[in-house]
Formats: C-alpha cells, sequence, structure tokens
C-alpha cells in the first residue's frame, strides 16, 4: 500500500513540476520573461531595458495607460 501511496506523490510532484516549467508561455504559445517591478521603476525604463515597447508591456500585462506600477509587482515581458 505504501509504495501504491508514493507513486502517487511522485507523479503529482513530476506533474506540478512539468506545469511550473510551462509558466514562462504566454496563451498566444510565445514565452516571456519576468521583471519585478522595483523603486524608480517606469514602463518606459523597463521597455527600454528589455528591448521591448510600453504598448507591448501593456497589452502583455492586461494594464492600463494610467496604471500605476507597485514595488513588488511582476510583469511579463515578451521574449526576443
Amino acid at each position: 500500500h505504501q509504495e501504491i501511496v508514493d507513486a502517487r506523490k511522485n507523479a503529482r510532484n513530476k506533474a506540478a513540476k512539468s506545469a511550473a516549467k510551462s509558466k514562462g508561455k504566454s496563451s498566444s504559445g510565445s514565452t516571456y520573461v519576468t521583471h519585478k517591478v522595483g523603486k524608480g521603476d517606469s514602463l518606459s525604463k523597463i521597455a527600454k531595458k528589455y528591448g521591448v515597447s510600453v504598448e507591448s508591456l501593456l497589452k502583455l500585462n492586461k494594464l492600463k495607460k494610467n496604471s500605476t506600477l507597485r514595488k513588488g509587482q511582476v510583469l511579463k515581458i515578451k521574449k526576443r
């Protein structure tokens, strides 16, 4: 009985690890990296750092132009 329980736990752990790996993909299938907002960050600074447009940041993160960034907020950034 214990072997069956252990096998089930291992299967769940593998499934959870697999799900975590796919976390870097958006619904459109493109991959992205994340950026944790720090003090003094702005959308334009972050966009410049990663070589993307502010508009792409807004769209991927479902933000509006007047959105306020918060320290610790995690933004998705499309990989180039």
